[in-house]
């Protein structure tokens, strides 16, 4: 652990709990080893791995109707805010896509969607990499990144009672 100079972790977006567990690790190895952390989103840390010189976008799987996606250009610097978007509003034209989203977004699009293969997961490499070369893709501000509310609901059934004996 001595030869470790920072911590550098994604931010989001993610899975809530997935994100609050890894989060909460990076931040305790930086505490207790005194030594600072960065964080960048599960988006651009996406884009760091992507070295092709065109403009793509990262499309990353939420379990639900919807995917996390945020546009790049050639150069890999963010064109559009993360968001989190229906297929139907994520524009395909002229670029290629990443991320673990591909394969059920290009479904929904009608197959029309190049797909760069091996760009699924974040590359710890290239994130240390794009550390090294564009600090300042990271930020010292490790808080969570939610594109939306939680899913939460009230239980369908109501909460049993014990009755007085």
């Amino acid at each position: 652990f001595g030869d470790f100079d920072c911590i550098l972790t994604t931010i989001g977006p993610g899975a809530f709990t997935g994100l609050r567990i890894g989060l909460s690790s990076a931040k305790a190895f930086a505490l207790s080893l005194d030594i600072p952390i960065f964080g960048i989103t599960s988006l651009q840390a996406l884009a760091c791995g992507f070295q092709e010189e065109r403009a793509f976008s990262v499309v990353i799987e939420t379990k639900r109707q919807d995917f996390y996606t945020q546009s790049f250009d050639e150069k890999g610097r963010a064109v559009r805010d993360a968001a989190a978007l229906m297929a139907a509003d994520i524009e395909v034209s002229g670029q290629v896509f990443i991320g673990d989203g591909c394969v059920r977004f290009a479904d929904e699009k009608g197959g029309s969607v190049e797909i760069a293969e091996g760009f699924d997961l974040p590359d710890p490499l290239a994130m240390i990499a794009a550390f090294r070369s564009r600090p300042e893709l990271f930020s010292q501000d490790v808080s969570p990144l939610y594109l939306k509310d939680a899913d939460v609901s009230q239980p369908k059934n109501p909460p049993r009672r014990l009755q007085n004996l």
